[in-house]
């Protein structure tokens, strides 16, 4: 209300909770490009996930409280049935999509599904509720986790499309 110039009162007619507010706020705050982030790692596909998870949760993580409110408000939406799909900012399957694009012929759609739903718990808010608040690690002890966690779905993605490969009679 201070830094919008305007009472409380005034907010609270066009917000009924602060966690209104913080839906607002957090689901516009801007965040870096995806396509450079991601593209900046090159061709490879573990350092292309590895962008995707630190521009991710860089951004999530420098502002941990703020995530625990957004998170609250978006559950009370869920929980009062005035949250509508598509209503949330899906920021970690805009960098997961770039990361895998360029391989994602390669890898066949069933495991470039399972694969891009695999890395959205290790990229996202989700990852620092579990880690953080669950496990009550320290911030960068659950980094470290996220960073092994979407390392390892790769490597297995990979190997998992290699032996198919080879698995093919060529002709």
């Amino acid at each position: 209300a201070e830094e919008a110039e305007v009472s409380r009162a005034t907010v609270y007619r066009y917000f009924g909770t602060i966690f209104e507010i913080v839906w607002a706020v957090v689901s516009t705050r801007r965040t870096l490009d995806a396509e450079e982030v991601v593209d900046a790692a090159g061709p490879d596909l573990a350092e292309r996930v590895s962008e995707a998870e630190r521009g991710v949760n860089d951004y999530l993580y420098s502002d941990a409280d703020g995530l625990r409110r957004f998170t609250i408000g978006w559950l009370q939406r869920i929980v009062d049935g005035t949250y509508e799909p598509g209503e949330r900012p899906l920021r970690r399957l805009r960098y997961i999509d770039k990361a895998l694009e360029p391989l994602a012929g390669e890898l066949g759609d069933d495991l470039v599904f399972r694969l891009r739903h695999g890395l959205a718990l290790a990229i996202g808010s989700e990852s620092l509720l579990a880690l953080v608040d669950g496990c009550q690690l320290e911030p960068d002890q659950a980094r470290e986790i996220t960073r092994w966690g979407s390392s390892t779905l790769v490597e297995a993605a990979l190997a998992e499309a290699h032996d198919r490969d080879l698995a093919i009679p060529s002709s």
